[in-house]
């Protein structure tokens, strides 16, 4: 083989990975999520697309056991690229929606936008703070006008708060200690 080319075993270590991929963010995250990096909400199906090349670029991790390379590449790689922040809490009049969110210019949020836009900006500016390129919350991450989607939030908030990387809570109209 020339310089460039996979072999197969390459080419089937990265098909078992993409696998492992699409199975862990099918069965581990939220349906949509903000893409941090870019503002921009985000499918399972488009998150599986941004993490690919990662996967493809994995380094074989050395001595493993046969058959134990794509967990432990998985493990080591892939699993800290998809840790998210998820946000907890109280509502705010003006959060933004699903259908909302897409509409916002988010590098140009002007001076006087809301107070829950400027919580998200800033919920999204702390998740990176913390190493997440991926952020949820349930205003505006749930398409409300979709009962599946709705549904499954329901039945899984839990694992999606407790699968979260870090949880940052923001305590509206709360004062600091004398």
């Amino acid at each position: 083989m020339g310089p460039g080319t996979d072999n197969p075993t390459q080419n089937t270590r990265r098909s078992n990975l993409g696998a492992l991929l699409a199975e862990y963010i099918a069965n581990t995250l939220p349906a949509n999520i903000i893409y941090v990096p870019e503002m921009k909400l985000v499918a399972r199906n488009e998150i599986q697309q941004k993490v690919q090349a990662r996967v493809n670029e994995s380094e074989d991790p050395g001595e493993v056991p046969e058959g134990k390379i794509e967990e432990v590449v998985f493990e080591k790689n892939i699993k800290d690229a998809l840790g998210y922040a998820i946000l907890s809490h109280r509502w705010m009049n003006g959060e933004p929606t699903f259908q909302g969110f897409k509409t916002v210019r988010w590098r140009m949020l002007p001076w006087n936008a809301s107070a829950a836009f400027k919580k998200l900006r800033a919920f999204c500016n702390l998740a990176r703070m913390h190493g997440c390129d991926w952020a949820w919350t349930d205003t505006c991450c749930i398409d409300k006008t979709s009962s599946a989607e709705l549904d499954e939030a329901i039945r899984s908030m839990y694992k999606w708060y407790a699968d979260a990387k870090i949880c940052i809570v923001y305590l509206a109209e709360t004062t600091s200690p004398s």
